[in-house]
């Protein structure tokens, strides 16, 4: 909807890759070269007063999109939570999840975990809300935070990707040692790109670029604000990392809690067709016809979620209403207990029954007095 080249891009890099997650320099070439003409033209259709004053935006739509036509090739396999698993998520504990208990689905996915109000990324009224993730050859974890307004619903015009474009937090986690938590090697990963990134900075400050972007300065111009924006966002990212910790080890577990279903608001009519006719070739353009107007199968995560929560329940316990944070635990089973899978610990309420008194404020008494002599 908000992208005119967006099909283009998918057709780029199917066309150059096929149904690998990982494309060639030739390609984010081809994809940057994509991008950059769109935005060019764009820009000369704008009153001068208008054009962005940097080109940081646009280099960072070439990563966006980059990964947008991966999803699409391999396909655009979507994870689903609940808001209600989400807010589970964000009670459990994940510091020490090691990378060797995962278990991951698809090479490249998208989980969804609904928009979270206090996860504003940059402060710009852009709010988490899921994020591509793209496992390369199990020895490195993408992961790209997308982000969406505070109104539910989104209207593109033709300049909102060059005037207001999507803002997104992207960090690349190595995954060659199978102990250590992806928690602890994200943050030693930041500071590496940190350091990285300070000793490529050109000098002098080339931000102030209107109209067409010099192809020279594509890569160099950037930089400044991708060191400032992998420093402003990183406490909001480390935050949403635990729910794709938490997500990723959901999936690994509870795989039978997976319903794979179209979206609600699915055109029943096409839904018809895909259940009803018997012409293979129909079956196949109905398909087709749906994922063109933007529809496709949903893994939907939580049909046991209600049960696991009630296992997890505390009864009896005379002390103040609280939350018990959730944890994994990393449960030996199978012949001399030689196995090990990955069990949740939910987080609890502790005294429920008393839950109102909570966040309950303290009360104030008014006293009438008189004085008499």
């Amino acid at each position: 909807m908000s992208r005119p080249f967006s099909r283009q891009a998918t057709a780029i890099y199917e066309s150059r890759e096929g149904t690998a997650g990982v494309p060639s320099m030739r390609t984010l070439d081809a994809m940057s070269d994509m991008v950059i003409a769109s935005y060019n033209r764009e820009v000369e259709n704008l009153p001068f007063e208008q054009r962005p004053q940097n080109t940081s935006a646009v280099m960072r739509e070439c990563s966006l999109i980059t990964h947008y036509a991966a999803f699409c090739a391999t396909g655009q396999q979507i994870f689903h939570f609940t808001d209600e698993i989400a807010e589970q998520f964000r009670k459990t504990d994940v510091d020490d999840i090691p990378i060797e208990t995962l278990k991951f689905p698809y090479d490249v996915f998208y989980m969804s975990f609904g928009r979270q109000p206090d996860l504003n990324l940059y402060n710009e009224g852009r709010y988490v809300d899921g994020a591509y993730i793209n496992v390369i050859e199990n020895n490195r974890l993408q992961i790209l935070l997308t982000t969406v307004g505070a109104e539910p619903l989104f209207s593109a015009g033709r300049f909102d990707w060059v005037l207001r474009p999507d803002r997104y937090y992207y960090l690349a986690i190595p995954l060659s040692i199978r102990s250590q938590s992806i928690a602890a090697l994200a943050e030693s990963t930041l500071q590496e790109d940190l350091q990285r990134k300070r000793e490529a900075l050109p000098e002098g400050n080339p931000t102030n670029v209107f109209g067409r972007m010099p192809d020279a300065s594509r890569h160099k111009s950037g930089l400044y604000f991708d060191l400032k924006d992998l420093q402003s966002g990183y406490s909001t990212f480390k935050e949403a990392l635990r729910l794709i910790i938490n997500g990723l080890c959901y999936l690994s577990t509870y795989q039978e809690d997976i319903e794979v279903s179209w979206p609600k608001d699915t055109p029943s009519s096409l839904l018809d067709k895909i259940r009803i006719e018997v012409k293979p070739k129909e079956v196949r353009r109905a398909i087709s016809k749906l994922v063109s107007m933007g529809f496709t199968k949903i893994h939907y995560c939580g049909r046991e979620f209600e049960r696991l929560r009630r296992s997890n329940n505390l009864n009896g316990i005379e002390i103040r209403p609280h939350w018990r944070r959730g944890h994994w635990r990393n449960q030996p089973f199978g012949p001399a207990l030689s196995q090990r899978k990955l069990v949740w610990i939910m987080p609890v309420l502790v005294r429920k029954d008393m839950e109102e008194s909570v966040d309950k404020p303290g009360h104030i008494y008014l006293v009438e007095y008189k004085i008499t002599n």
